[in-house]
C-alpha cells in the first residue's frame, strides 16, 4: 500500500503541463547564443517544463522539423542555469523568482533544477519543493485534484482530505491549497504520509509548491506559507 502512495507522490511531482500544438513560429535564444524554434501553446506563448526549462521543436541540421510518421513531434528541453544560491545559503535566484530563505529553513544543495527547502532540524523529514510551469492555473488545479483522489483511493485510512482557496502575501496572492494525510501498511506496520500542496500564479508562471509531511503535527505547526510569502516574482 505504501508503494502505491509513494508512486502517486512521484507522479504528482512529475505533473507539469499538457502538450499543446505549435501554432505560431517563435524563437528562443539560450544563454550561449544558440537559436531554437520554440514550442508554443495555443496562445503563441513559449512553454516550459516543471523545472522552468524552455521547450523547443526538434530540428535536423538543416532546420527542418523532425516528426514521426504521423507528422507529430516530441518537444525537447533546453538546459538553463536553473537556480543559484548565495554562499551563505540565504538567497535563491532563478529566472522566474527570487527567494530570501526564511529562518529555520535551509536549501538542499544537491538539486539545481528547482528549489528544495528542508527544516534545519535534521530529525525532520519535511521537504518543500518549489517548481513552476507555463501551464494554465485552472488546468494545474484540476490535475492535482484528480491525483488527490488517487491518494485517497490508495490509502488504508484517510485522515485529512481537503481543498481550499486561501490568500498569501497579506491577502494579495490567491492560491489553491490541497492537504492530504493517509495511513498505509508496510510489512504489517502502519505508516503515515501526506502533503500540503499550494498552486498559485506569479509573474508569467503557475507555481507548484509541494510540501511533503508525515504527521498531522507537521501540517499544523510547519509554517509553509512563510516560504511563499518570501518569494519575489520577476
Amino acid at each position: 500500500m505504501k508503494s502505491k502512495i509513494v508512486a502517486v507522490i512521484c507522479l504528482m511531482l512529475a505533473v507539469s503541463f499538457i502538450f499543446a500544438s505549435c501554432s505560431k513560429k517563435k524563437y528562443y535564444v539560450d544563454d550561449k547564443g544558440a537559436t531554437y524554434l520554440a514550442h508554443t501553446n495555443d496562445d503563441g506563448e513559449t512553454v516550459t517544463d516543471k523545472g522552468g526549462h524552455v521547450l523547443v521543436v526538434p530540428t535536423d541540421s538543416e532546420g527542418n522539423i523532425v516528426t514521426d510518421e504521423f507528422g507529430h513531434y516530441e518537444p525537447q528541453t533546453v538546459s538553463s542555469e536553473g537556480i543559484s544560491v548565495d554562499p551563505n545559503g540565504k538567497k535563491v535566484e532563478s529566472s522566474a523568482y527570487r527567494l530570501t530563505v526564511p529562518r529555520g529553513w535551509t536549501v538542499y544543495p544537491d538539486i539545481d533544477s528547482y528549489t528544495q527547502l528542508r527544516p534545519k532540524d535534521e530529525n525532520s523529514g519535511v521537504k518543500v519543493d518549489i517548481r513552476y510551469t507555463s501551464e494554465k492555473y485552472d488546468k494545474t488545479v484540476d490535475a492535482i485534484a484528480e491525483l488527490q483522489k488517487t491518494f485517497v483511493q490508495s490509502a488504508k485510512e484517510t485522515l485529512i482530505d481537503t481543498k481550499e482557496e486561501v490568500t498569501l502575501k497579506d491577502g494579495d496572492l490567491p492560491a489553491t491549497k490541497f492537504t492530504f494525510l493517509g495511513v498505509a501498511d508496510k510489512n504489517g506496520e502502519e505508516i503515515t504520509s501526506g502533503f500540503v500542496y499550494y498552486i498559485f500564479s506569479g509573474g508569467s508562471h503557475t507555481y507548484n509548491v509541494f510540501c511533503f509531511v508525515s504527521s498531522e503535527d507537521e501540517i499544523n505547526n510547519m509554517n509553509f506559507e512563510e516560504i511563499i510569502n518570501a518569494m519575489e516574482f520577476k
